[in-house]
């Protein structure tokens, strides 16, 4: 294809452009009301060089290496290439999965992506995220208790994260010989008191309250009465 044949393809597979319309028109009407592109001066279709459109283009099931400078619009092809197969996905089994190292990278990519499709969020089978996340959806808890001979509760096999807010009876297991106390505070911050004395409240301390940082090499504890992730120094506490 030629590269003008290129911008029309996309355009009107990913964008649903009708096929009558040039790009610059489909901009200057439809895409006012588009949020793929009323935000911008130009058609972001019809920007891309020829290389990315290549990009684009590569068949999914091959492998392709995308190299470029910083700034040159790398995640914006990405979700473009992204969009376009998602578009075009007819295959029974399976989905489009874009795998990142970061969160942040995810949501971009993630962004891009709904902008190009029209789609307000991803779904099944598709899957854009971290490495780990997807491993985490796709791997371990659907399959985990193949593994783990876990039996699960009415038919849900799933993985369950144990969190410092957890409560369950079943910590007792896990109390520890030492607890931590703290004094009972108001809703400014002051220390109460009662007969002149600080009201001292003492709490058990269970396994997933601690942690080891390892880079300083200490043992950090869930800060006494925090509702958050506060951790402070078990040499400082105690």
């Amino acid at each position: 294809m030629t590269h003008d044949q290129m911008k029309e393809t996309i355009a009107c597979q990913v964008c649903g452009k009708p096929g009558g319309l040039s790009l610059d028109a489909c901009h200057a009407s439809i895409g006012k009301k588009n949020p793929l592109c009323n935000e911008y001066s130009k058609c972001r279709i019809a920007e891309k060089s020829e290389p990315q459109f290549n990009y684009a283009f590569s068949e999914v099931d091959k492998n392709i290496f995308l190299k470029a400078c910083p700034g040159s619009g790398k995640t914006e092809l990405v979700g473009l290439k992204t969009a376009y197969e998602m578009k075009r996905w007819n295959k029974e089994v399976g989905g489009i999965a874009v795998l990142t190292f970061t969160n942040n990278a995810a949501d971009v990519i993630n962004e891009r992506v709904s902008q190009f499709a029209g789609i307000e969020k991803i779904k099944y089978p598709h899957f854009i995220g971290t490495l780990d996340s997807w491993l985490h959806s796709y791997i371990a808890h659907p399959f985990g208790h193949i593994l783990t001979k876990y039996k699960g509760q009415d038919g849900d096999h799933s993985i369950r994260v144990v969190t410092e807010n957890e409560t369950g009876g079943w910590l007792n297991a896990y109390k520890m010989q030492t607890s931590y106390s703290y004094y009972k505070k108001d809703n400014r911050g002051n220390i109460i008191y009662r007969n002149g004395k600080p009201i001292i409240i003492s709490m058990p301390l269970y396994a997933n309250n601690i942690s080891c940082d390892y880079m300083s090499d200490e043992w950090d504890i869930r800060k006494p009465g925090s509702t958050k992730n506060d951790s402070i120094k078990v040499s400082e506490y105690y």
